[in-house]
């Protein structure tokens, strides 16, 4: 089966979606969920779908750009 991407054809389904559109609302929406303590689901629409930006949050973390931020940040 062939999955249709922005980049073109992909037969492999790891690869859905595509190059991010805002990063700073899901930046806004990391800091809000960490600031307030709420579940993930209580996320604000104005920052956008609680289901994709806690999927975005798990691949950082899995890929360690949250500490690679972190180290950049903290000098």
């Amino acid at each position: 089966m062939i999955f249709r991407t922005a980049h073109g054809p992909c037969w492999n389904p790891i690869c859905w979606g595509g190059v991010a559109r805002d990063n700073r609302r899901f930046l806004d929406a990391v800091l809000w969920i960490l600031r307030t303590g709420a579940p993930w689901r209580d996320l604000p629409p104005d920052y956008g779908d609680w289901k994709n930006t806690h999927r975005r949050f798990c691949r950082w973390r899995d890929k360690g750009v949250r500490e690679s931020l972190l180290e950049t940040a903290h000098g």
